[in-house]
């Protein structure tokens, strides 16, 4: 366990960050536990859902449900249609899921806010790393021209970058750029 805090994550301990990070992921393997059977739909099925509820949706398909209870002889098979073994009419299964809709939503949107710091927080850290080992490279590598002991020891990320700059970078949005007279 985790017998100190710090001021946050940019001041942590690298340690501590490490040991934090565990414990999370142990944490997150017992909320996986916690809901069994959760469903992970193929992307298309993700985009094209008709389960992506509007703000004030779920209680109006609560009224909806609520009504057709009340009144339930409006929903009812004709006597012409059933059979034996045929269930009447029963909104209490989507009312459930509805309720189970909204509380596992309610988790969903706690977890999204939680996974977007996080990723920001590690694409913070990522510039802060870029901002300083990047020009040490530029530099490095006019040294590296008669060093080569350093040569040999940046060949790695020499590599890496030689490799990785000759790949299109896919651009999705365009800052406008403020033009000069």
């Amino acid at each position: 366990m985790m017998a100190r805090r710090s001021d946050g994550v940019f001041k942590m301990p690298v340690e501590e960050v490490r040991e934090r990070v565990a414990e999370a992921k142990r944490l997150v393997k017992k909320i996986r536990g916690m809901f069994p059977r959760l469903v992970t739909l193929e992307i298309d099925e993700r985009v094209h859902s008709t389960g992506r509820l509007k703000p004030g949706e779920p209680d109006a398909l609560r009224v909806v449900l609520d009504a057709a209870e009340a009144h339930r002889e409006h929903f009812e098979p004709p006597a012409s249609h059933r059979f034996k073994g045929a269930h009447r009419f029963d909104v209490g299964p989507a009312r459930d899921d509805l309720a189970r809709r909204e509380a596992l939503a309610e988790l969903a949107t706690e977890l999204d806010l939680l996974a977007m710091t996080l990723d920001d927080t590690v694409l913070v850290l990522g510039a802060r790393v870029r901002d300083v080992a990047h020009p040490i490279l530029a530099l490095a590598k006019v040294v590296a021209e008669t060093d080569p002991e350093l040569r040999a020891r940046l060949a790695p990320a020499a590599r890496y970058f030689e490799t990785h700059a000759k790949q299109p970078v896919v651009k999705t949005w365009t800052a406008p750029r403020d033009e000069k007279p």
